[in-house]
């Protein structure tokens, strides 16, 4: 009877740690800048000549992109009617705001550089017809009352919490006009909209921010020093965008709470999703994939950091062409979908190189 009872003891033990040990998780996956240069537009308009589909540039990472709990994305144009054009006053078809749901983004930012090329309208139509598509979107604002609703995105799955802002440094000299309102970087304001967040029981806050000088690979020195403050502030976790190009990730660890360190992943920027910069260092971007993970006892942190290199690939095959991403570390497997020129596998294996090299291992 003793021994029953001690092997029930046992057994008992065995699943209460197996309960208390239960972890709930949630992983995100950002990409960099979509843009549509004219030249995408061109590619993605349909025999009849007024109608626009972009679907097929995702085909192949659609599945990477889905598997996320979360996806993200920086939404560098506008939506705001014809005439269509790319650079440098975007204005891109409706139907590329479907094309990005369709890929598998549950957020798309809207503060960058480029949100008001098409002024107020370009604004207000961009946020709407995002919304229309099925994705959430922070940084750009109808008004005051929209900017309480959205400024701070709040995503719950898995019994873990998680807000997002987004910020941008500017707006390439054109103003806002009220009651229209762009997040632009404001220190004080990014501070209080992380502690909001935190007593929101946010278990971490993501902050998605337009900064950097473009084309430079490295960040500088004002990227260094709001990314140092920001963690000093309880942030846990910053993506950046705009310079077109992919810039280091860095892995700090920050005692914001007395005694307590934490991780904050630093992603400079993820370069360019999908655009027409096709010259080296801009022609691809960067995934970035992290998992947030949460105890029953409340504990939370990182883990499972990675990236994986993008490329925008131009297939002249059809005598048409067209626009694909594709992930150099399965190149392999496009070969038989693709007949890639040497100059083409050049690029591509380049791109790689160049990222991994860049990047490197920052845990």
């Amino acid at each position: 009877m003793k021994k029953i009872l001690f092997l029930l003891l046992i057994f008992w033990l065995i699943n209460s740690n197996l309960a208390e040990s239960k972890n709930y998780s949630v992983r995100i996956i950002a990409a960099g800048d979509i843009m549509a240069h004219l030249g995408q537009v061109k590619s993605a308009t349909n025999k009849d000549g007024k109608t626009f589909d972009f679907h097929s540039n995702y085909r192949f990472v659609k599945q990477y992109i889905d598997s996320a709990d979360i996806a993200v994305c920086n939404f560098e144009t506008t939506l705001g009617g014809p005439p269509f054009k790319g650079f440098p006053a975007f204005s891109s078809p409706d139907t590329l705001a479907y094309a990005v749901k369709y890929a598998g983004f549950d957020i798309a930012f809207t503060a960058n550089n480029h949100c008001l090329d098409r002024g107020s309208k370009g604004l207000m139509r961009t946020i709407e017809i995002l919304n229309k598509a099925g994705l959430q979107t922070s940084g750009t604002f109808l008004d005051s009352i929209d900017k309480s609703k959205r400024n701070i995105i709040y995503y719950s799955k898995n019994n873990i919490k998680i807000a997002f802002l987004n910020y941008t440094y500017g707006t390439n000299g054109i103003a806002v006009k009220p009651p229209q309102i762009v997040n632009y970087i404001n220190r004080d304001e990014i501070i209080a909209n992380i502690k909001i967040a935190k007593n929101n029981k946010a278990d971490i806050v993501v902050l998605f921010v337009h900064w950097g000088s473009e084309y430079s690979r490295f960040p500088n020195k004002s990227q260094e020093e709001l990314a140092t403050l920001f963690a000093n502030n309880g942030l846990d976790v910053i993506i950046g965008h705009h310079p077109h190009v992919v810039q280091p990730i860095k892995t700090i660890w920050n005692e914001f709470e007395a005694n307590k360190k934490r991780k904050v992943l630093i992603s400079y920027s993820l370069g360019n999703f999908i655009s027409n910069q096709n010259w080296r260092y801009s022609d691809g971007g960067i995934f970035f994939d992290f998992v947030v993970n949460k105890s029953e006892s409340g504990q939370v942190w990182i883990s499972d950091e990675k990236y994986e290199p993008v490329y925008v690939y131009r297939d002249h095959s059809s005598g048409k062409k067209k626009y694909y991403l594709i992930m150099p570390n399965y190149i392999d497997s496009y070969r038989e979908i693709f007949k890639f020129s040497k100059p083409d596998s050049f690029k591509i294996m380049q791109f790689l190189d160049d990222t991994n090299q860049l990047i490197g291992n920052f845990k």
